[in-house]
């Protein structure tokens, strides 16, 4: 059984670690709720761009637009960005990410396609640092609450290889925000832009202004850092909200085990006292003999 000293060291130990816990669950919390928010405030803006691109897609059907981005060729190179956190201590948010890449990974390398990664965030580094696949670019150290400015630089990267034919097309893995307990590995495919058949009721009387091709090279570039920023935005909020969790776990816990070793301090305390006092209560008997 270990010594009182040896338990007093423990017990200060997990203590100095559920501090730590606490603290970074505190942290986590504020941030959540402001990506959180951030979230909920974005989402109705990006359907509402995103039912703008479909309705514009279904009006220019058939006309006769040079767009770059709207050109549909026989796909050999995927781009695949993967979005992971630059931090641990976030529960099995990276796990669970890094193995719904892996797998989507090896079932476009089974249909035959070539795949070129992006990496986002430090914890996808180490994953794909020694694997075959070929790494375009990583990014790392962003904000924890993301900015438009690392969905524009991204976005600017995607296209530059997008239109150099490096790449034929865009996919995005990343975690999706359902709520502070759920969130789950998603697909976003970005580019080639897909043109839309179906009209929806609420803009099918719009009339659209100036021509088509002003339109859609003015939108489409809006679209694409949209969606881009969307990704980031889930991702953030639920790397933070796993954190929250982890860390509210990891300090329950240690609570639990700073209660069971002050328990065992008591006793051997308890049972040293007891020693003592045999001792003193036998050393008094063998003089009075």
């Amino acid at each position: 059984m270990p010594n009182l000293k040896e338990i007093k060291t423990r017990i200060k130990s997990v203590k100095n670690i559920e501090q730590i816990t606490k603290a970074m669950q505190m942290v986590a919390a504020a941030k959540v709720r402001k990506v959180q928010e951030k979230v909920t405030s974005f989402r109705p803006f990006s359907e509402r761009i995103e039912e703008v691109f479909k309705n514009l897609s279904t009006k220019i059907k058939n006309e006769d637009i040079k767009e770059p981005l709207l050109e549909q060729r026989e796909i050999k190179t995927i781009g695949v960005v993967i979005i992971t956190s630059d931090k641990g201590l976030c529960g099995s948010y990276n796990s669970n990410l890094l193995r719904f890449a892996n797998n989507e990974i090896k079932n476009l390398e089974s249909l035959g396609y070539k795949v070129k990664i992006w990496l986002v965030g430090n914890k996808s580094f180490g994953a794909f640092k020694y694997t075959h696949l070929e790494i375009v670019n990583k990014y790392s150290q962003l904000p924890q609450i993301p900015t438009f400015n690392e969905a524009r630089m991204l976005k600017n990267d995607l296209i530059e290889k997008f239109l150099n034919k490096n790449i034929d097309k865009v996919l995005f893995i990343y975690t999706k925000f359902v709520s502070m307990m759920s969130f789950r590995p998603s697909i976003l495919e970005l580019l080639p832009i897909n043109k839309e058949e179906k009209e929806t009721k609420s803009m099918s009387e719009y009339i659209f202004e100036p021509d088509p091709q002003t339109l859609i090279s003015k939108i489409l570039p809006e679209y694409i850092e949209n969606q881009i920023y969307r990704a980031l935005l889930e991702s953030s909020a639920s790397e933070l909200a796993s954190r929250m969790t982890a860390m509210s776990a990891a300090s329950k816990n240690a609570k639990e085990m700073i209660g069971a070793l002050t328990l065992a301090y008591n006793k051997a305390r308890q049972a040293a006292i007891t020693k003592e006092i045999l001792e003193v209560v036998g050393g008094a008997e063998a003089l009075e003999k």
